[in-house]
């Protein structure tokens, strides 16, 4: 009996051992996410299918661990922190002020950003073709193409006059995207009003404020915090009879008038490829940022037809997808 029992014990401590040995293989992915775990989901799933894609299967090749600001952005360097203790080979980052904690706190563990604002002029990197640092990642050009939602409510509000535009004060790229949106407008004619609004604020709040201002139209400025609210702040906007033009198509697949930009389910996914090389021996310093290639423009129909905007054909030649 003795003898089975220490031969058992050798096998347990063996296989034991075995287990400890394979879970210190494990990759460990850091991500630091702008909103909540609820809003977020998708585009977890998304870059889970990325990884996927890539050849790494959760649990045989990597962990992730996941904390989120839940839309406040003072938390980032906190949530940082704690992510460190865990010895990440990566860490994920989803706004310019999330890239910018991490920054801070570490110039060693390489850090991959997605969707970000203008990273260069943001001071987040040298160049897009050589970033230099600890950072490089995916932008999504939201600076580029900040004069196409003046285009779009010229076009859907033609008789229009005031454009209202959501801006986060608490995301450092977003004052010069609303130069750029207010600079276009006031050469067309068109009067803009910055409206700030913080994520993590109620929002039934400032739509009800938005209303008495009577827009002719809203517009958001790039935030994730937007996006991962965009369910929420598209029902409002749609009760409070205000037409929204966001910032990806994903909003108008929310309920808002329409949405133009990169497809955000990509970039998640398209962020695994960084991952992947890191994890394979990259230097973050070496690999170039990527700005998205595909941009689409949608146009939910429900909601236009709702608040009793013709959609004219320029547009609809010009949509990748209307929701009916």
């Amino acid at each position: 009996m003795k003898k089975r029992a220490a031969l058992f014990g050798l096998l347990a401590t063996g296989l034991f051992g075995q287990h400890a040995a394979h879970a210190e293989e494990l990759a460990r992915i850091a991500w630091l996410g702008t909103g909540t775990t609820e809003g977020s989901a998708e585009f977890v799933a998304a870059f889970r299918e990325g990884l996927k894609e890539q050849g790494l299967a959760e649990g045989q090749h990597y962990v992730l661990d996941a904390r989120y600001a839940d839309n406040h952005y003072e938390r980032f360097p906190a949530l940082v922190e704690d992510l460190l203790t865990r010895k990440p080979s990566v860490i994920v980052v989803v706004t310019v002020a999330s890239v910018r904690a991490a920054q801070r706190a570490t110039r060693t563990v390489p850090i991959v950003m997605i969707s970000t604002t203008d990273p260069v002029g943001s001071g987040l990197v040298k160049s897009l073709s050589h970033p230099g640092g600890n950072t490089t990642g995916l932008g999504n050009m939201a600076e580029d193409v900040a004069e196409k939602y003046v285009q779009l409510f010229r076009e859907l509000r033609p008789r229009g006059r005031r454009l209202g535009v959501l801006i986060n004060p608490s995301n450092p790229s977003s004052r010069p995207v609303l130069e750029k949106i207010q600079n276009s407008a006031r050469q067309q004619g068109i009067t803009t009003d910055a409206i700030e609004f913080v994520g993590a604020h109620d929002l039934e709040q400032a739509f009800r404020t938005i209303a008495r201002d009577a827009p002719d139209a809203l517009t958001l400025i790039a935030d994730n915090s937007y996006l991962d609210r965009r369910a929420e702040l598209c029902s409002l906007a749609l009760q409070h009879r205000i037409p929204v033009f966001g910032f990806a198509p994903d909003f108008a697949d929310a309920g808002c008038a329409a949405g133009f930009g990169s497809p955000r389910r990509g970039l998640f996914r398209r962020s695994a490829v960084y991952v992947r090389k890191l994890l394979d021996g990259a230097n973050p310093a070496d690999l170039p940022v990527e700005l998205p290639v595909t941009f689409e423009l949608v146009v939910n129909r429900r909601t236009t037809n709702a608040l009793g905007i013709a959609i004219p054909k320029t547009v609809l030649t010009r949509a990748d997808r209307v929701i009916q």
